[in-house]
């Protein structure tokens, strides 16, 4: 930009050493996980609302549906709603007495320990096919105290699912 009285002019700017960008923030360690892709939230949304719908019998009516869901967000199709918008869907479908249930935890690697663990019981080699057993056994194996299965790391139950299948092969050794 010129600025200036008559016959004299100059320029106004950022000075040369000014960096034109925003500083980028320093590279840190990854301590948290990585933000769910948007694509990933959205299915997971439009998942929890379907399953939410089903249990109110009075939304089973495609237009009673459609009403509802113009009622909280203005549109009248998940297809073209934004994830913040899938959430007020989600908050209209608690409001009206859905709930979201127990669900499961998602963890295949614990599902496959404490099956294991169980299939180990059934054939004698265990006496309590409780949590609490495998909680202590598992901290006889790693040489260190475990309070709760969902605290171990993913190589922690890749290591103790290997041990309990080591123990079903000198089973059926015997």
């Amino acid at each position: 930009m010129t600025v200036g009285t008559a016959g004299e002019s100059m320029t106004v700017g950022l000075p040369d050493d000014t960096p034109k960008h925003p500083p980028t923030p320093p590279d840190t360690p990854m301590t948290k996980r990585p933000p769910i892709p948007a694509e990933s939230q959205r299915a997971r949304a439009i998942r929890a609302i379907q399953s939410r719908r089903r249990q109110i019998p009075a939304l089973a009516e495609d237009d009673t549906w459609r009403d509802f869901i113009e009622r909280a967000t203005g549109l009248r199709s998940l297809r073209s709603m934004p994830v913040p918008f899938l959430a007020q869907v989600l908050d209209a479908l608690a409001a009206a007495g859905a709930s979201a249930g127990p669900g499961r935890s998602g963890d295949r690697q614990l599902a496959k320990l404490r099956a294991e663990w169980i299939s180990l019981h059934e054939e004698g080699a265990t006496l309590d096919a409780s949590d609490g057993a495998l909680l202590a056994w598992a901290g006889r194996q790693l040489a260190r105290p475990v309070d709760r299965l969902d605290d171990l790391t993913s190589a922690d139950k890749r290591r103790l699912i290997e041990g309990l299948k080591c123990w079903a092969l000198r089973l059926e050794q015997d």
